[in-house]
C-alpha cells in the first residue's frame, strides 16, 4: 500500500517521509514488527499503544501512524486523529481499490472450522488469503485485510458479541458472498434471545451489494425464516428447501460421506472429518465454489485435503482410551456437535460435560436441552460437573442409568478411575473458564462477603475493569463479564457521592452480574455495599497491593489460566533454553529420543500428552496434565518417573513453544531440505513455529539432531543464519570468478 493511499484513506498529515513509499506490513503489535512495516499504536484502557513507537522501530517499523506529536525525521510518519479509525480506514479503502473478491463467514458455533474448509477449496483455483486464528472482530478483520498482497480472494471469518458489531464489520469487508453456518445460543446472555442472534448475524449482509449471494444453512430453524429479496440467497442443507442438498449421509470415526445435489446433478462427498455439523460446512465450501466458478474436481480436491484447525476437537489416544478433547470452549451447539461425534464411535462411550457459561437466564433451560439430548444418543456413561450442569444431569437421569453428578473437576479426577475402562472412547467438554477461588488463593485476596460460595463463580476473560465511567451512572458497553476493580481514584469519588446516589450506583452496578469486585490499596469498602453484593451473590475482596501493581500481576496470571489451550500427542523437552516439541507417529521414537536428551542433561517438560496455550499472539506455552507430569513411557520397559530417576533439574513445568521436530519413517524417493534457507512452519491456535520434518533410519542420533536443530535455532534467532552464510560464499565466489574471467578475456 503506497503512503500516498494512506493519506487519502485516513485524511492523515503526511508528518515526514515520502508519499510514494510502498508499506508491506502492518501490526499494532511493536514486537510483531517486520522490516519495511506500519506501526499502528492503538490505545487500550490499561495502556497507550504510542508508548511502544521506540521500540517499533528498533524492531523494523520504518512507518507510524499516530494520535500524538512525534518526531523521526527519518522514518514514515503520518498524524490522524484517532488510529483505530485510521487501522478500519485503511481496510475499508485497500478492499475497494483491489481487484479481490471477499467471502464472509459467520455463524453461532463452526465459524473457523467452515472458514478452512472455504479455504481449502477456494485455494484449489484462486490465490487465496484467509483469517488466520482468532482475528474476527473489529481490529483483526482489518489487520487480515491489510495483509493483501496480490490475492485474488479472501476468506474472512467474522465474529461478534453484540448488536451491531457485525455491521461494522461487514462494512469493512464487503463481502461479495456471505456465509451463516447457523443461529444457535452463543452469546443467548448478551443478546438476550435467538432472534436477537439472528438479527446480529444477518448485519453481514449491510455492506453487500444488491445481487450479491448469502449462502445460509437452510436446516436451521432460525435461518428458515430468512427472507431477503435484494440477494440471492443459496440454502444449503439434507432436508427440502435446499438448492445443494446432502443425502444417504454416513458418518464414519474418521471421515464422513454424502451424496450432494445440485443443477439436476449429483455427486459422491469424501469429508476427512468425522461429524455430521462437518458435512453442513462441506456443503457451505461446496456452494461457495460453485459461486467462484471452481470445478466439481477441484472442489472436491480441497474438501479432502481440509485439515481442521486444532483449536477446538482433538482426538487423542491415551491410557488404551480415546480421548475427544473439547474442553475450549462450550455451547448448546457444539455440545450437541461433539456429542453426536461421540455416538458415532462403535466402542463404549462416555461423556464428561461441564457448565456451559454466558447462557443468563437461559442456563437452566439450554442445559435441560443438552441432558435430554444425551439420553436420546445411546451413552453408555455421563458424567455432569459444576453448579449449572446439574440441570443437564437430572434431566438425562430421567432417561438414563448410568448419569452422575459433581459439583468439582477434583471430585471426578478423584473418582474417574472407577468409570472408565479401556478401549473407551471419552469426551470431554465444557466452557473454559477459572473458578473465582483459584484468583482468590493466588492473589492472596480476602473475601469480605463470605456467605458468597466462591466456588460457585466463574472467571472466563482474562481482562480486568475499572469501573469509572459506570460509577457515574454510564453503563452503555460496560464489560461486566470482567473482574472488576476499584481503586483509589474511584473509591474518593464514592466518597463524595450522596447517599441515594451512592446505593442507586451499587444497585446498578450489581445488577450486571460481575463476576467479583475487588478494593485495591486496603481500602474498605462500605457496610450498605457489602449487604447488597450479599444479597445479589456478587464476591467483594480486598487487596493491600497498589492498584497498578495488582491488576498487571492478576492480568498476566489470568492470561496464562485462561488462554486457549489445545492436546497433542508429542513430547517436549527444554534445549539450551529452546522449547522443542518432538512430534510423529505413535512409536517412532519421540520417548527415546527424549530420554537421550535428558542424559545428556536437558529437561524434560512432559511425554505423550502436551497441553499447548497461547498466551500471546507470539507464544505458545506447553506443560503437562498433571496426572503424567514427571512421567515417561518406554516401550518394553514401562512407565518411567524421570524426577526419581535423574533429579529434579531433569524436569521442567512449564515451556515456550520455539521449535517443532516432525520425526518421519525415511522415504528415498522423497526430497529433504538439506540447505535450510527457507523456513517451514507448523500451526498451533494461529500461532506459526517453525518446523523441522526429521527422516529416520537406523544410525541417525535422534538426540544429536534435536540438540543441534535448538543450537541453529537459537543462533538464528541471534542473527546468524549458516545456510544464508554459505550462500552468500557461494555468491561471492562466482562473481569473483567471473570477473577474474572478464580481466582474462
Amino acid at each position: 500500500m503506497k503512503v500516498y493511499e494512506i493519506l487519502e484513506a485516513t485524511k492523515g498529515i503526511l508528518v515526514s517521509g515520502n508519499k510514494e513509499d510502498d508499506i508491506c506490513f502492518f501490526s499494532q503489535d511493536s514486537r510483531q514488527m517486520k522490516n519495511g512495516g506500519m506501526y499502528i499504536p492503538l490505545k487500550g484502557e490499561r495502556f497507550d499503544g504510542h508508548d511502544f513507537i521506540e521500540s517499533a522501530f528498533q524492531t523494523g517499523a520504518t512507518a507510524i501512524i499516530t494520535a500524538k506529536d512525534v518526531s523521526y525525521p527519518d522514518k514514515i510518519v503520518i498524524k490522524v486523529e484517532d488510529t483505530y479509525q485510521a487501522l478500519k480506514d485503511m481496510a475499508i479503502y485497500l478492499r475497494s481499490h483491489r481487484p479481490v473478491k471477499v467471502v464472509g463467514v459467520t455463524g453461532s458455533v463452526g465459524k473457523t472450522s467452515t472458514r478452512d474448509m472455504v479455504y481449502s477449496v477456494v485455494k484449489q483455483k484462486y490465490k487465496t488469503l484467509k483469517t488466520e486464528g482468532n482475528y474476527n472482530n473489529e481490529i483483526g478483520l482489518p489487520l487480515t485485510i491489510l495483509r493483501y498482497q496480490d490475492e485474488e480472494v479472501m476468506v474472512l471469518e467474522m465474529g461478534m458479541n453484540h448488536l451491531n458489531e457485525m455491521s461494522r464489520l461487514s462494512m469493512i469487508a464487503h463481502p461479495d458472498v456471505a456465509c451463516i453456518t447457523n443461529v444457535g445460543t452463543a452469546h443467548i446472555g448478551e443478546l438476550g434471545s435467538r432472534e436477537n442472534i439472528l438479527k446480529a448475524k444477518l448485519e453481514i449482509t449491510d455492506g453487500m451489494k444488491d445481487q450479491s449471494t448469502l449462502i445460509i444453512n437452510n436446516d436451521n430453524d432460525m435461518l428458515q425464516t430468512v427472507d431477503l429479496p435484494r440477494l440471492n440467497v443459496v440454502r444449503v442443507g439434507k432436508n427440502e428447501g435446499a438448492s445443494i442438498q446432502a443425502s444417504d449421509i454416513e458418518l464414519f470415526e474418521d471421515h464422513s460421506t454424502f451424496i450432494v445435489h445440485y443443477h439436476d446433478q449429483s455427486e459422491k462427498i469424501w469429508v476427512p472429518v468425522q461429524g455430521e455439523h462437518n458435512v453442513f460446512n462441506a456443503l457451505i465450501a461446496i456452494a461457495v465454489g460453485l459461486e467462484l466458478d471452481i470445478s466439481l474436481e477441484d472442489i472436491k480436491k480441497g474438501i479432502q485435503e481440509f485439515e481442521l484447525t486444532k483449536n477446538r476437537m482433538d482426538i487423542l489416544e491415551k491410557n488404551h482410551k480415546t480421548i475427544i478433547d473439547g474442553t475450549y470452549n462450550a455451547s448448546v451447539d457444539s455440545m450437541k456437535s461433539s456429542i453426536d461425534v461421540l455416538a458415532n464411535y462403535k466402542k463404549r462411550k462416555v461423556a464428561i460435560l461441564a457448565d456451559m457459561l454466558e447462557l443468563g437466564s437461559y442456563s437452566q433451560q439450554l442445559h435441560e436441552e443438552v441432558g435430554n439430548y444425551v439420553a436420546t444418543k445411546e451413552i453408555d456413561v455421563l458424567i455432569c460437573i459444576g453448579k449449572e450442569a446439574k440441570y443437564m444431569y437430572q434431566k438425562a437421569k430421567e432417561k438414563m442409568e448410568n448419569v452422575y453428578y459433581f459439583t468439582s473437576n477434583q471430585e471426578v479426577i478423584e473418582q474417574l478411575d472407577q468409570f472408565l475402562k479401556n478401549d473407551d472412547v471419552v469426551l470431554v467438554k465444557g466452557s473454559h473458564s477459572m473458578n473465582l477461588k483459584e484468583i482468590v488463593e493466588k492473589m492472596n485476596l480476602k473475601n469480605l462477603t463470605p456467605d458468597v460460595d466462591l466456588v460457585e463463580k466463574y472467571v472466563q476473560v482474562p481482562d480486568i475493569n475499572r469501573p469509572a465511567l459506570q460509577l457515574s451512572g454510564y453503563f452503555d458497553h460496560f464489560d461486566s463479564d470482567r473482574v472488576q476493580v476499584i481503586g483509589y481514584v474511584e473509591y474518593t469519588y464514592l466518597q463524595t457521592l450522596e447517599e441515594a446516589k451512592k446505593m442507586k450506583m451499587y444497585d446498578e452496578l450489581l445488577s450486571h452480574k460481575i463476576p467479583c469486585l475487588i478494593f485495591s490499596r486496603a481500602l474498605e469498602p462500605d457496610q450498605e455495599l457489602l449487604e447488597k453484593a450479599t444479597q445479589a451473590d456478587t464476591p467483594v475482596l480486598i487487596t493491600q497491593k497498589s492498584t497498578s501493581s495488582f491488576m498487571a500481576e492478576l492480568i498476566r496470571w489470568m492470561n496464562v489460566k485462561l488462554a486457549p489451550c489445545i492436546s497433542i500427542h508429542g513430547v517436549l523437552v527444554d534445549v539450551y533454553g529452546v522449547g522443542v516439541l518432538i512430534m510423529g507417529e505413535s512409536g517412532i521414537g519421540k520417548s527415546e529420543a527424549a530420554l537421550e536428551l535428558i542424559k545428556r542433561g536437558h529437561r524434560l517438560v512432559t511425554d505423550d500428552v502436551v497441553e499447548i496455550r497461547k498466551v500471546s499472539d507470539d507464544t505458545l506455552v506447553g506443560s503437562a496434565p498433571d496426572i503424567t507430569k514427571h512421567f515417561i513411557e518406554l516401550r518394553g520397559i514401562g512407565i518411567v518417573d524421570v524426577k526419581a530417576l535423574f533429579g529434579a533439574l531433569s524436569v521442567k513445568d512449564t515451556q515456550t513453544i520455539d521449535l517443532v521436530i516432525r520425526l518421519e519413517d525415511w522415504d528415498k524417493d522423497k526430497e529433504y531440505d538439506r540447505l535450510g534457507l527457507e523456513e517451514n512452519y507448523t500451526e498451533y491456535l494461529g500461532n506459526k513455529v517453525v518446523c523441522h520434518n526429521i527422516p529416520i533410519r537406523p544410525g541417525r542420533n535422534l538426540a544429536v539432531i534435536c540438540e543441534t536443530a535448538a543450537i541453529n535455532h537459537r543462533q538464528k534467532k541471534m542473527g546468524y543464519n549458516a545456510a544464508k552464510e554459505l550462500y552468500t560464499r557461494v555468491q561471492n565466489s562466482l562473481a569473483k570468478r567471473r570477473e577474474e574471467d572478464e580481466d582474462d578475456e
